[in-house]
């Protein structure tokens, strides 16, 4: 059962549904006596997150000294879809005042592509 779960996390691409799914997987396998291999689960979400984090804050320095190209890079390396959307806004920004009015559009697009988290899901 708890195989099939990971392969179901695996599939999922809302990295925020991925997320809460191990979270509920860590419990269960906390719940059933399984405390190693809940550990094991908390580190995998804690590494997605941390890794995430890191590709955002990269993604914002490049675009402070002027690597927009290489904060796309770091950008599209993010996995979770709100840090993604946080390292895109000032990339985009920095495209617009440069007068990449064309390619700014482009990554407007992808970041209103990117899913909201489930909690603003009625705003949209």
């Amino acid at each position: 059962c708890v195989d099939e779960a990971f392969n179901i996390a695996g599939t999922i691409v809302d990295e925020q549904y991925k997320q809460d799914l191990l979270s509920a997987i860590s419990k269960g396998l906390v719940e059933s006596g399984n405390a190693v291999r809940s550990t094991e689960v908390a580190c995998m979400i804690f590494d997605e997150i941390d890794r995430s984090l890191t590709f955002e804050h990269n993604a914002k320095e490049l675009v402070k000294l002027g690597a927009i190209d290489q904060a796309l890079e770091a950008a599209n390396r993010i996995s979770n879809d709100c840090a993604k959307r946080r390292a895109l806004i000032p990339i985009q920004s920095a495209l617009e005042k440069n007068g990449e009015s064309a390619k700014a559009k482009e990554i407007e697009s992808i970041i209103w592509s990117l899913p909201f988290p489930s909690e603003f899901g009625s705003l949209f």
